[in-house]
């Protein structure tokens, strides 16, 4: 066909968007490229390009164009007095964020083409991300990554149109703009100190401790999980009846029952000769905050078994006992470690 390769290939792609809703009924992946106005449409699951591509006429600059794909015309166009730096759909594809130069965020409803809200940050924005709850935005000269929560998930919101040229509002930002006066300059050769978090914040705040949840709700219902993890015993065979059963010398003759050997209801557990780390622990440290470190490096089955151990019937003393209520109170009046707290006295 008399055609170079070379001029089959496209330059190289600047920006890419994919939609995954009727992908096989049209293109569903759009690309933008470097030194053309013209945007490629793909098709994925044909692996094929698209012969016809979108050019249509942008005269305006600054502005978000919205071009209908089955017939190549402009449906909607949103204009800005500065240049675009990003933009996106809201899930349900009835708004458009956009983001500009002039560090605004501009809100627009795309039936109706009118300006629903607008805000303005201290740095511009260089990317966003819209969800359902949630607006994510990334700054210029700024590492961290901010999240925006939509009030119209629990507050009463109506969004009503305002006009084009409306004043953004200036939206203070979280560590955006820290003064000068109390940003303190290090030496090269000095290194910041490693900023350590405080034990207990307010004395009337409780704290969680670090443990996981999984090793303190184990601790409740030990028993459960005993239970779920026992072994099936496979079935056994009944035992034969004795062929000559024997009756009572009595005027009305009954048959005897062998009694079985049963076992006592409580079943003796061994004593230990020795306290255990556990017991001297409880004994003799006065520091609670200690104590719950200690408890904190057991597992769940050991602890329950030194919780049972505890009681005198089990090899325990009342002393223990006392020193094991005591220590409780004194873990509750520390207000930290507070649920792992509540998960001894569920189990003890």
């Amino acid at each position: 066909i008399n055609v170079k390769v070379d001029e089959l290939k496209l330059t190289p792609v600047t920006a890419l968007a994919a939609e995954e809703i009727r992908e096989r009924e049209w293109s569903n992946v759009i690309t933008a490229h470097a030194n053309s106005r013209d945007v490629r449409m793909w098709n994925t699951v044909q692996g094929a390009l698209n012969t016809k591509p979108l050019s249509p006429k942008l005269e305006t600059s600054g502005a978000v164009t919205v071009v209908d794909i089955d017939t190549n015309r402009i449906v909607r166009e949103f204009k800005h007095s500065s240049g675009v730096t990003d933009m996106c759909y809201s899930p349900d594809g009835k708004t458009i964020l956009v983001s500009t130069l002039d560090n605004s965020v501009r809100l627009w409803d795309l039936v109706t083409a009118r300006l629903l809200d607008c805000f303005k940050t201290h740095n511009m924005i260089t990317s966003l991300s819209l969800s359902k709850e949630q607006l994510v935005t990334t700054h210029l000269n700024e590492l961290g990554i901010y999240v925006w929560s939509n009030k119209t998930m629990y507050e009463n919101v109506e969004l009503k149109p305002i006009s084009d040229d409306s004043e953004p509002r200036l939206v203070e930002m979280f560590g955006a703009h820290p003064s000068e006066e109390n940003m303190e300059v290090e030496d090269e050769g000095e290194s910041a100190e490693e900023w350590k978090s405080l034990d207990q914040i307010n004395e009337a705040l409780i704290t969680l401790s670090s443990t996981p949840k999984a090793k303190w709700t184990a601790l409740c219902n030990l028993d459960v999980i005993k239970k779920r993890n026992k072994p099936v015993q496979p079935p056994t065979a009944p035992k034969a009846a004795p062929f000559f059963l024997t009756t009572t010398r009595e005027l009305i003759p009954k048959f005897v029952v062998e009694e079985k050997e049963e076992e006592d209801e409580e079943k003796m557990k061994p004593v230990r000769s020795e306290e255990s780390e556990f017991q001297r622990v409880i004994m003799l440290s006065k520091d609670a905050a200690e104590v719950l470190r200690f408890l904190e490096g057991l597992t769940p089955s050991t602890l329950d078994i030194e919780l049972q151990s505890l009681a005198p019937d089990d090899g325990g003393t009342h002393e223990l006992v006392e020193c094991f209520i005591s220590f409780l109170l004194s873990a509750l009046q520390l207000k930290s470690y507070y649920d792992v707290v509540q998960a001894y006295l569920a189990s003890s």
